[in-house]
C-alpha cells in the first residue's frame, strides 16, 4: 500500500478468487489456502475500497497453475485531496471580503490523504465578526462551520474543497449622508447614516420617487384654410426630452357666401338736375322744370 507491504489488502480493496474455474472466495481482502499442484487459479473483480485506488499488480500473476507456493500482491494507493481556506481580504465571494487565517491574508491550501484531519482555526479581521465558513465542494467533512473546526479529507482522489470565510461588520466607523432631491431623470434619497467600513446604510438613505417633468409646449402651429396645424409637443426643460408628441389639426373650412333674394329697386326722389328734393306745391313746380332741363341737357345727379 503506497509502496509499503501489508499482510492483506483489506481494507484497501477486495478480489474474487477462482480455483479450477469455480469461484471459491467472493470480495475477500486476503486469501490463503492449500491446493494440489496443477490446480489452476485466477484473481478477478479487483475493487478498491472507499478512499483508495487500485494501481496494479505488484508481484506474481493474476492467473496461472500452482506448482509451488504462489504469492500474488496487488498495489493500492490512498486517495489524496485538497482543501483551500480563503479568508483573505483580497478575495471576494458573494459580496463578502475576508480577513486572515493563521496569518495568511489571501488563502492557504492543504493536501491530505483520505480520513486525515487538519485543524481550521477561526479567522480574524479588524472591525468584523466571523460568522462562519461557506463551503464549495463536498469531498471532505467539517466538524463545525461556525467555530474553530477539524477538517477531514474525503475519499475522492484529486478533489478540491473550498472554505470561504463570511463576516459581519461591527459598524465602528460611520458618516452622515445628506439628502438629495429627485429630478425627473434621477431618483434622490433621504438623509441617513452609512458605515464607512462596509459601505452599508445603517439608517435612512431611502430612495425617493422621480420628480415630475417640467413641461413646456413647443412646435405648436395654428391651422389655416390652406395648411394643417399642430397641437405641439410636450417638452421637459430639465431632462431635455420630448415627453409627448402632438397631433395634426385639420385645415380650416372656407366659408360660403349666402344667396340674397332679389329686392325691388327703390326709385330715388332726388332731383336729377340739382340733386335736391322738391316738396310742396312750389317745390313740385321747380322739380317739373328741372326734370325738363335734365331731359334736354342731361342729368347732373
Amino acid at each position: 500500500l503506497d509502496g509499503h507491504n501489508e499482510g492483506g489488502i483489506s481494507p484497501y480493496g477486495t478480489v474474487d478468487v477462482y480455483i479450477n474455474g469455480s469461484r471459491v472466495a467472493d470480495d475477500v481482502g486476503d486469501f490463503y489456502m492449500a491446493y494440489p499442484k496443477g490446480t489452476t487459479y485466477e484473481i478477478k473483480d479487483i475493487k478498491a475500497s472507499l478512499g483508495h485506488t487500485y494501481i496494479g499488480l505488484k508481484e506474481g500473476s493474476l492467473k496461472g497453475t500452482l506448482n509451488s507456493n504462489t504469492v500474488v500482491k496487488l498495489s493500492f494507493d490512498v486517495n489524496a485531496s485538497t482543501v483551500q481556506v480563503i479568508p483573505g481580504n483580497s478575495v471576494m465571494f458573494n459580496g463578502s471580503y475576508y480577513g486572515t487565517s493563521n496569518g495568511d491574508l489571501v488563502s492557504s491550501s492543504y493536501t491530505g490523504n483520505y480520513k486525515e484531519t487538519i485543524s481550521i482555526p477561526v479567522p480574524t479581521r479588524s472591525g468584523y465578526t466571523f460568522t462562519g465558513w461557506r463551503r464549495s465542494g463536498t469531498n471532505g467533512t467539517m466538524s463545525s462551520l461556525t467555530t474553530a473546526a477539524t477538517y477531514t479529507f474525503g475519499p475522492t482522489n484529486g478533489a478540491w474543497d473550498y472554505l470561504f470565510a463570511t463576516w459581519s461588520c461591527n459598524h465602528m466607523n460611520t458618516m452622515a449622508i445628506s439628502a438629495v432631491e429627485s429630478t425627473c431623470s434621477k431618483r434622490g434619497y433621504t438623509a441617513g447614516i452609512m458605515c464607512t467600513t462596509c459601505k452599508e446604510y445603517l439608517s435612512g438613505v431611502e430612495q425617493l420617487p422621480l420628480a415630475d417633468h417640467t413641461i413646456t409646449l413647443i412646435n405648436q402651429k395654428d391651422a389655416t384654410y390652406d395648411t394643417e396645424g399642430y397641437t405641439g409637443d410636450e417638452y421637459c426643460t430639465v431632462c431635455k426630452r420630448t415627453i409627448k408628441t402632438g397631433t395634426a389639426i385639420p385645415k380650416l373650412e372656407k366659408p360660403t357666401q349666402p344667396t340674397q333674394p332679389n329686392e325691388p329697386q327703390q326709385q330715388s326722389d332726388a332731383c336729377p338736375w340739382c340733386g335736391g328734393s322738391h316738396r310742396g306745391f312750389f317745390g313740385g313746380i321747380i322739380g317739373f322744370f328741372h326734370r325738363i332741363f335734365a331731359a334736354l341737357f342731361g342729368a347732373r345727379h
